[in-house]
């Protein structure tokens, strides 16, 4: 009984490829150029910027090369006495609209937006003002196409916040990875 069971799993893994039609490999369809960069598309992207936050956010494409993503982003810091730093916690609301440059296994892009911010306590020493602020990002980036449902994107931030108080925030790397559908 064992035996036939084990046959009857592998027939019917087989079977589905064997009557497929068409190719069933989607590292070789990205080889040729085919991305979910089109019209209509969403992704699932989720990225940790640093070692304190995390980020989770998608992309819904209303063009081939246009996207708009949104974003949520969660930050907390714990008490360090040798910085003199207290704890703190920030999460960010952000939109922004994402232009890609090229549609190949690789594929740069440029975005711009902006952010809704709420903190409290001394978030990484900036100023200890609790409250919400507004911050305009601009960022640029590459996204790497491992198959056609599935990329990694590396990207470079800027924002200037606007609210309460204004100043330029440094500059945030973000390594994310992304699953379309």
């Amino acid at each position: 009984m064992k035996r036939f069971s084990c046959v009857l799993v592998l027939v019917i893994m087989f079977s589905g490829a064997a009557f497929a039609g068409e190719e069933t490999s989607p590292v070789s369809r990205v080889t040729t150029g085919e991305t979910s960069l089109q019209s209509g598309a969403f992704s699932l992207d989720v990225a940790i910027p640093d070692s304190d936050s995390g980020w989770i956010g998608g992309k819904y494409f209303y063009t081939n090369n246009s996207a708009l993503e949104c974003g949520l982003l969660f930050n907390a810091q714990e008490q360090n006495s040798s910085e003199n730093q207290q704890d703190a916690f920030a999460t960010e609301v952000s939109a922004a609209y994402v232009y890609y440059l090229s549609k190949k296994r690789i594929s740069p892009y440029v975005k711009g937006g902006g952010t809704l911010s709420y903190k409290t306590g001394d978030y990484y020493d900036l100023r200890n003002e609790d409250g919400f602020g507004f911050l305009v990002l601009a960022g640029l980036g590459a996204e790497f196409f491992v198959t056609k449902e599935f990329s990694i994107s590396a990207e470079a931030q800027a924002k200037l916040q606007l609210g309460p108080t204004c100043y330029l925030r440094t500059f945030t790397p973000f390594l994310k990875a992304s699953f379309y559908f």
